[in-house]
């Protein structure tokens, strides 16, 4: 990850707390998650957890507090494969987490989460689930230290248990991790070290198992650039995209083949956010303050008028989902179906239903539920009983555990909770829900706790939060 969207998160987490959904953090949207297969569910990533829609309309909350202790500034990034099977990264091994010697956990229903087997004292810095089969995962791992164990791990169990790949691990920092978006089983990753100088670009043809490596040799004003990752890769798997973090420039490379020379297609002085690929294979890049780029040759980028600002995005089917700057509109997910000629707002944070629908002994209730009334008042949902939490947010009998934990109407915060018309209703938190347009400019907007480790995850972390 870039220092300036490290720095800007820090900025958003440094707000003063009580029991504030994770320590009071401002809220923002942060990613979207879709899944693979076509279905209708959609997540937005946000700084106070995981909003999940199974119907691909009604959201309800995951509390990062599920993975992560009280006041801790620690964000959490959120995996899915197309059985809703959620794995958490925190990019940290810390007191700070559910288990200090953890850093994946894993819920098949949002409301429980455990650790895998065969991941423990492993700092893993990202994963990615295999769109062609959602049982496969890969992960990358990337600690300091001599005593660091290092590499890449693959799960055929969809993140239960992890093996180790074959791969040469001595002397790599792994940072990201992207699936080619065309279910061809090839994924590609790329390393970096610090002494000397040294970026690696691997990809692999059989879904993680085995791994090819090339040296990238890039340089800005004459020093190799070693904090590259991984943004998109083509539908058929054969080229990726990286982006080049320079301290006062990013740079986006496009690798047309591996193992051949990488070509500079764009450089800004702005810092490159996320990419994604749509099934028709037109590229989509957001930035902080740039906007979005669209391009249909993977070489000529163009900006996108009028789109929103965003940290996140995500392509499928439906077209392409953008997680809004809510500092500059009233809503926090839009959709565009339309190759970005508009947008669509389709969710704002006063929509928002109320925590997941678990058992009364489950981690989200016992975590998540404590937190909703203050959550529910930060976002601008009003002071009826149901965005205070009522019964069904509270994890009574009739909330214990259905199936379908992401949306019903029956679930906690009914029409009331979702904003009425004496709330704020204006830019901020909450407002323009479904069916707004728009046609913007501008952003913000992941991190852990202290100085120190900002430092060292802008060092040795991924720029990047797709998957």
């Amino acid at each position: 990850m870039g220092l300036p969207r490290l720095l800007s998160l820090l900025v958003l987490l440094a707000a003063p707390a009580q029991v504030w959904a994770h320590a009071g953090a401002l809220p923002q949207s942060i990613d979207v998650l879709t899944r693979a297969g076509g279905g209708p569910a959609i997540s937005l990533e946000t700084t106070f957890g995981l909003l999940v829609a199974q119907d691909g309309e009604q959201f309800h909350w995951i509390c990062h507090e599920t993975v992560i202790r009280d006041l801790t500034t620690v964000l959490p990034s959120y995996h899915q494969n197309e059985d809703g099977i959620i794995l958490a990264t925190t990019q940290l091994l810390s007191e700070s987490l559910l288990d200090a010697r953890e850093s994946v956990y894993r819920s098949v229903d949002g409301c429980n989460w455990l650790a895998p087997l065969g991941l423990t004292d492993s700092l893993v810095t990202d994963l990615a689930f295999d769109p062609a089969d959602g049982d496969r995962v890969v992960a990358t791992l990337g600690a300091l230290g001599d005593e660091a164990n290092n590499g890449i791990r693959i799960s055929d169990d969809a993140g239960l248990s992890w093996t180790a790949a074959t791969v040469d691990a001595g002397n790599r920092l792994f940072r990201d991790v992207v699936f080619s978006p065309g279910d061809q089983g090839v994924v590609w990753t790329t390393a970096n070290w610090f002494n000397p100088l040294q970026a690696h670009v691997l990809k692999s043809e059989d879904a993680g198992a085995t791994w090819s490596s090339m040296e990238l040799d890039f340089q800005v004003d004459g020093s190799v650039q070693v904090l590259v990752d991984v943004l998109a890769v083509s539908l058929d798997g054969s080229s990726a995209w990286l982006a080049v973090n320079a301290p006062s420039s990013s740079h986006l490379l496009r690798l047309p083949v591996f193992g051949g020379a990488p070509e500079e297609v764009l450089m800004l002085e702005d810092t490159m956010h996320d990419m994604a690929v749509d099934p028709g294979g037109v590229l989509w890049l957001t930035t902080q303050d740039s906007g979005l780029y669209r391009s249909e040759d993977g070489v000529t980028f163009s900006v996108v008028d009028g789109a929103p600002p965003s940290l996140g995005l995500a392509a499928d089917g439906r077209g392409l989902f953008a997680a809004v700057d809510i500092n500059e509109h009233p809503f926090a997910l839009a959709l565009s179906a339309d190759g970005g000629a508009s947008f669509e707002a389709l969710f704002a944070f006063q929509d928002l239903l109320g925590p997941m629908k678990c058992a009364p002994d489950s981690d989200s209730v016992q975590y998540c539920n404590p937190m909703w009334e203050v959550l529910a008042k930060q976002l601008g949902l009003g002071d009826d009983d149901d965005a205070s939490g009522d019964d069904d947010a509270s994890g009574d009998d009739d909330s214990a555990g259905d199936d379908d934990s992401a949306g019903d109407d029956d679930s906690a915060g009914d029409d009331d909770s979702a904003g009425d018309d004496d709330d704020s209703g204006g830019p901020g938190p909450g407002g323009g829900g479904p069916g707004a347009q728009c046609h913007c400019t501008m952003s913000t907007p992941r991190l852990p706790a202290a100085m120190t480790v900002l430092l060292w995850l802008a060092l040795c972390m991924p720029g990047r939060r797709r998957r």
